[in-house]
């Protein structure tokens, strides 16, 4: 049993749902049915495991050690509570191997969690327990999975204590002076401390905090050092917040209009893609950048795929496959973002023989071979059994080398067929159900697995019923292509395809009519990304950025350090507003006065929304050509009388108000925080 991690897992007054059985909903002690997972993902027997699932008879000295530590710190139990087991992961990043997890702890989720890792075979680890306690209502559930070499806990902790023990395999003699005091203190950002070591248990590392802020967070053992990290990251799987991301998508797109240039073999090769991923590291990540995505594009050939026909890579060009990049934003503090349709199907696997993820079924078996679209695409038939299976496969694959971001593209070209630039590029009979289908195995599978469901190209029919119902956000406009004033106001402006993609070709239009549907706690509106090199004066810049923040739009970086065109420090200003940046951190939404998108409206150019605090955040845009006045009385729009007044973008104080009427210049904008006075 290489390389095999045992957990448990305990819990007082809540429910646990354990991978076999039902939830146990007793007050007191719970038992829970156990499943065992090799590293070929089957499931082992009771026999293999030399253990009874009445009796618990033939648990390992270890395990009952684990019992005992936790009845000593006032847990369960009997023996046959919670015993999973799942496969051992490991990292290198070139410094030494380390463990990952990943934990969040929110208001109003789970208890008490331990688990303990036992891997005999790997040096110097023994044993290492993980404990979070909090206050807990009854009722909520608590399930962890792993996902490649992250296990993340599903349900949450509230905020309180946090506890890591490490025991040391063969350990050289130790004094109380090998490891540096734990620190008791408080967590409130990202630390990485030394562990403690505790006089009278050999070789026992000790590290303690207590978690005061809810959040996301990562946590790193570096057994060789026996050194802890701590990292906050963000709630990528909640609706509450939009991800805040770089994108390659400048790098390729403008590579694709270079004359002569082969659509074919458009890569970013790693060089670059690492430059980039250490500038944002460095200058963005502070704000709350907290994720790299890839994009389409791709080639130089044929592209490999796994056992079950997902692609590993982005270019045969490339040494490193998509997990190796995967580890070095996690190790940095940030996430992988994945471009791909779970829809598609390689054409190689399906007729290689390959298998449907967790099935005996072959791709084939879901493969037509006369579906295909324009460029290539070939689609999952899905009224075919294993359709479900490909498809959920696809998400827990890029889920499990870390990945919490799924960017699904062409939807409008698998639901009907039609392009409004191309005519007819795929099947157009396809039944719509087929379509809704498609979303909903998504959606099950990125809400099981932890990631973030980003629709886009939806023709979005019927006021987005399916999209608003399946997607943690979808695209409500035309692609940035090549960026400017051009793409972000003015193309197509006031007009609108219905039921066709995009409905809108401007993101100001799209955000306008899509915003009266947005709620809180429903899909976010995605604005798509922001080229802020390709405005031509600093006042259109505040206004792009503004308007993906007022709207509580993803905000999508597509500017680079690599550019020989422009200089990227020039842009940084932007997205280091840190006092816009916490408005979309905190997943801050506003809405306009109206939700009437013509040209002749102009109260659609006034925002407004609330944040965190009660505070108001009024936003004052001029999408004319000319200056232009925009007003705004507290009391009507605002239900306040009066508030304090503060520029965001200059920070400047503007005294106590009660109406705001501003010139605005062309192509602008001014931002407001107004804080109500009593």
């Amino acid at each position: 049993m290489n390389n095999i991690v045992k957990v448990i897992t305990f819990a007082f007054s809540l429910v646990i749902i354990a991978a076999c059985g039902s939830p146990d909903h007793s007050g007191g002690t719970g038992t829970l049915e156990y499943t065992v997972v090799k590293s070929s993902g089957v499931n082992l027997t009771a026999a293999e495991l030399q253990m009874s699932p009445s009796s618990g008879a033939g648990i390992s000295v270890d395990l009952l050690d684990a019992l005992q530590t936790q009845n000593s710190i006032g847990g369960i139990v009997s023996l046959e509570a919670g015993i999973t087991m799942v496969q051992a992961g490991f990292i290198s990043d070139g410094r030494e191997v380390k463990k990952t997890y990943m934990i969040r702890i929110e208001p109003g989720k789970t208890s008490q969690l331990e688990i303990l890792l036992i891997d005999s075979d790997f040096v110097p680890f023994e044993k290492l327990w993980v404990h979070g306690s909090a206050v807990s209502p009854a009722g909520n559930a608590l399930e962890m999975t792993r996902s490649g070499n992250t296990f993340r806990w599903a349900g949450s902790l509230q905020a309180g204590s946090f506890r890591i023990l490490a025991d040391i395999h063969n350990p050289s003699p130790v004094t109380s002076s090998t490891f540096m005091p734990a620190v008791n203190g408080t967590l409130a950002g990202d630390t990485e401390q030394p562990m403690m070591y505790s006089p009278g248990i050999v070789g026992r590392g000790d590290a303690q905090w207590s978690i005061s802020q809810p959040g996301y967070y990562r946590i790193t053992v570096y057994p060789m050092t026996m050194t802890i990290r701590i990292q906050t990251v963000s709630a990528q799987t909640t609706h509450g917040r939009a991800p805040m991301y770089w994108t390659v998508y400048e790098y390729h797109r403008e590579r694709e209009v270079e004359p002569g240039f082969d659509p074919n073999n458009n890569f970013i090769p790693e060089s670059v893609f690492k430059q980039n991923i250490d500038w944002v590291a460095e200058h963005l990540l502070p704000y709350g950048f907290d994720m790299v995505c890839v994009d389409g594009w791709g080639g130089g050939g044929y592209i490999p795929t796994n056992i079950n026909g997902y692609r590993t890579t982005h270019s045969v060009s490339w040494v490193h496959d998509y997990a190796y990049w995967s580890a070095y934003l996690q190790d940095k503090g940030m996430s992988l973002g994945m471009y791909w349709n779970p829809l598609w199907v390689d054409h190689v696997s399906a007729v290689s023989g390959k298998m449907i993820w967790n099935t005996n079924i072959p791709i084939s078996a879901v493969y037509d071979i006369n579906d295909v679209s324009e460029w290539g695409f070939r689609w999952v038939q899905v009224d075919r059994p294993g359709a479900e299976e490909y498809i959920k496969g696809c998400v827990k694959y890029y889920a499990d080398m870390g990945v919490t971001f799924l960017r699904v593209d062409f939807l409008s070209w698998y639901e009907t067929g039609f392009d409004h630039n191309m005519g007819n590029v795929s099947r157009t009979d396809r039944p719509r159900g087929h379509y809704e289908t498609a979303l909903r195995w998504m959606r099950e599978a990125c809400d099981e697995y932890g990631v973030y469901l980003s629709l886009v190209m939806p023709n979005l029919v019927n006021e987005a019923e399916h999209e608003k119902v399946y997607g943690h956000m979808y695209r409500i406009n035309g692609d940035t292509f090549e960026g400017g004033w051009r793409r972000l106001s003015r193309d197509n402006r006031g007009e609108r395809r219905f039921d066709i993609w995009p409905q809108f070709e401007n993101p100001f239009d799209g955000f306008v009519y899509w915003s009266q549907f947005v709620e809180e706690g429903t899909a976010i509106m995605d604005g798509d990304f922001l080229r802020l090199n390709t405005f031509t004066d600093d006042e259109q810049r505040m206004t792009a950025v503004s308007l993906m923040v007022m709207a509580g739009s993803p905000i999508a970086a597509a500017d680079r350090i690599d550019s020989e065109k422009y200089n990227a420090a020039d842009m940084l200003p932007f997205y280091q507003n840190d006092t816009l940046m916490a408005l979309a951190r905190e997943g801050f939404r506003g809405r306009p006065l109206t939700h009437d998108y013509s040209i002749a409206a102009t109260d659609n150019q006034i925002w407004i929304g609330q944040a965190a605090n009660g505070d108001w955040i009024v936003g004052l845009f001029n999408r004319e050509d000319t200056d232009q006045t925009r007003s705004i009385h507290f009391a009507d729009r605002l239900g306040i009388t009066s508030g304090r007044v503060v520029n965001i973008w200059t920070n400047s104080n503007e005294g106590i108000r009660s109406e705001l009427s501003v010139n605005v210049p062309a192509r602008a904008c001014r931002i407001f925080r107004i804080s109500e006075e009593s």
